[in-house]
């Protein structure tokens, strides 16, 4: 893995031509290159910057009572990281933040600069949503936003050019101390559009400061051209980083968007669909249709194959599935505790419970009579409009511009 990771930053560095032409190659007016060197440093990134990605990170918990119950969760499907509420379907998606910590050995902080001496965390994060097309849109957007073309890689190639130019323009005199304040004005410009002052991630942050302090003289009031080259490398090297991170992070999301939610989205919209289909097919026969009783037992075990609780699991669809199933044919014989927990979690309100309104309809039981056939009709149709609601509902949540 390390080897395609260096292969594929050399490439990308080598090939930044391709991004601004005005940017040279590393090292093609250089011919030799003293060891430590900003050039050497320069030169050396792609490496660095590897080295610096795969690095071990200290991990922590941002939100231990929220992590404490979404590890409890069943999962999605079959990766461990997104769980699924049973009792009202959102979904649980685990993500990481990156973040730093002090390292506590104070006589080695000593020896170290502000930046050396902290530790890389990434602090476990457990993000809630309220139903599977929202999880579907947020993870879309970090997807489209890490992809080659996305709006962050697209900053990315933005600063590593902006730091290169400024590199070679320190190297070959274009820019000196004297002429300095019209490349910072540019400089502002370009980090700023590319959102770098605004960074809130601490390598990110660590990148901006390297570069601003690149184009500021010491604290003397005297320029140093050498240690403003470092600075740039070190920037470089920070870039590269960044962008290993962004590869690694839009890989991990279109797994989880294609592999997972689009999938269980698939499947738990088809079978609400075929049982929407078998009732409409059900109720198309007249009452007094001689297929009628054998068309009301095979919509019945339809719909408790397809609706079961163990196969609609994500809201909007797990509420109305579970609604048909006990509005129309009563509560089953197993789980029916749950499911009344469940269905007074989604529907009671306003002092309203649904239970005992199921109770109510059902406590007669079925006697083959014409007013029982024509209620059951009537619980069949109502109940096709409670499923082609979450149908309709699930569209429109899909097409929400909200992430």
């Amino acid at each position: 893995m390390r080897n395609s990771i260096e292969m594929f930053l050399c490439y990308s560095f080598d090939n930044r031509a391709s991004i601004a032409q005005t940017t040279k190659p590393i090292g093609s007016d250089i011919l030799t290159v003293k060891p430590g060197s900003p050039v050497d440093l320069r030169q050396r990134a792609p490496n660095f910057a590897s080295e610096r990605f795969q690095s071990p990170v200290s991990l922590g918990i941002e939100n231990p009572m929220v992590s404490d119950y979404a590890k409890r969760l069943p999962n999605l499907l079959d990766d461990r990281r997104i769980r699924v509420d049973p009792f009202n379907g959102s979904i649980y998606i685990r993500s990481w933040r990156r973040t730093t910590k002090q390292k506590t050995d104070e006589n080695q902080a000593q020896l170290f600069s502000e930046e050396e001496n902290t530790q890389k965390v990434s602090l476990e994060r457990w993000n809630r949503y309220p139903d599977v097309e929202s999880a579907i849109r947020s993870t879309r957007y970090v997807v489209e936003n890490y992809s080659p073309n996305g709006k962050t890689s697209e900053n990315l190639n933005t600063i590593l050019v902006l730091v290169e130019d400024l590199f070679d323009g320190f190297t070959n005199g274009d820019i000196t101390f004297d002429n300095l304040d019209e490349h910072i004005d540019y400089s502002f410009h370009i980090l700023e559009g590319a959102g770098l002052l605004r960074a809130q991630v601490p390598n990110r942050i660590e990148l901006k400061q390297q570069i601003l302090a690149a184009l500021n003289k010491d604290k003397l009031g005297r320029g140093n051209i050498l240690i403003s080259r470092t600075r740039l490398a070190a920037a470089t090297i920070k870039i590269l980083e960044e962008k290993l991170i962004a590869g690694q992070t839009q890989e991990k999301y279109n797994y989880l968007l294609v592999s997972q939610l689009y999938v269980e989205r698939m499947t738990e919209r088809l079978f609400l669909d075929q049982v929407t289909t078998q009732a409409i097919r059900f109720l198309s026969l007249p009452e007094n249709h001689r297929d009628l009783p054998q068309t009301e037992i095979n919509l019945e075990t339809f719909a408790k194959t397809f609706l079961d609780p163990e196969r609609i699991k994500s809201s909007p669809y797990r509420g109305p599935a579970l609604m048909f199933l006990a509005y129309v044919f009563g509560w089953p014989q197993k789980d029916a505790k749950i499911m009344k927990k469940i269905l007074r979690t989604l529907y009671s309100k306003e002092g309203l419970d649904v239970v005992p309104v199921i109770d109510k309809i059902h406590e007669t039981g079925k006697d083959g009579s014409i007013k029982a056939v024509q209620a059951f009709r009537e619980r069949v149709s109502h109940g096709l409009r409670i499923l082609e609601d979450a149908l309709a509902l699930g569209e429109r949540n899909l097409e929400s511009k909200t992430v």
